[in-house]
């Protein structure tokens, strides 16, 4: 009897010990309004799982750009677990981000071939190019300057989101 308690108690232990751990779920869950979900690593994560608008995607790395799912303003749901084969999956970590214009957005205007260029503004419904008294709607984040005739041009652009909410306006001067 002596011994087959050993043998179960030492069965056990060997069960007990071959079973998975769980990974941590994700904390600090945190929105930037360039359009990106970043959130602490989790020790022995392989990748993370992220659910957001009925939609699943997988990551590498603690962070997730959502610029390509969210199209407009509002209050969105993320589901976040860490995944790994060595591991059970984390359980899930929810957060509740608020979208929002980033009036705040800093645009880096720069020359590229005949053409002036600057990084897309998260959620901008268009731009306003002004130069001397005149302007241009863009729907892209470019605008050629083949048109505007010899000399020296200062040129202006916004981004402008839904109704009159703008960023601020960014300057650059440009010589033909």
């Amino acid at each position: 009897m002596k011994k087959l308690a050993i043998l179960l108690f030492l069965l056990m232990i060997t069960f007990v010990g071959c079973q998975n751990k769980q990974l941590n779920a994700p904390e600090n869950i945190a929105y930037d309004p360039e359009g990106v979900i970043i959130w602490d690593e989790v020790e022995n994560a392989d990748e993370y799982l992220v659910k957001l608008q009925g939609q699943e995607f997988t990551t590498d790395i603690a962070l997730y750009d959502i610029t390509d799912v969210i199209t407009a303003k509002g209050l969105y749901e993320v589901e976040i677990i860490a995944l790994s084969d060595d591991f059970e999956d984390s359980e899930s970590s929810t957060y509740t981000l608020k979208v929002d214009y980033n009036e705040d957005a800093e645009i880096d205007l720069r020359f590229q071939g005949d053409s002036l260029v600057w990084d897309e503004v998260f959620l901008a419904s268009h731009y306003l190019v002004t130069y001397g008294y005149e302007f241009s709607r863009v729907e892209t984040p470019m605008f050629s300057l083949s048109s505007l005739p010899q000399g020296t041009h200062e040129l202006t652009v916004q981004a402008v989101f839904e109704g009159t909410i703008k960023t601020e306006i960014f300057n650059i001067t440009y010589t033909k």
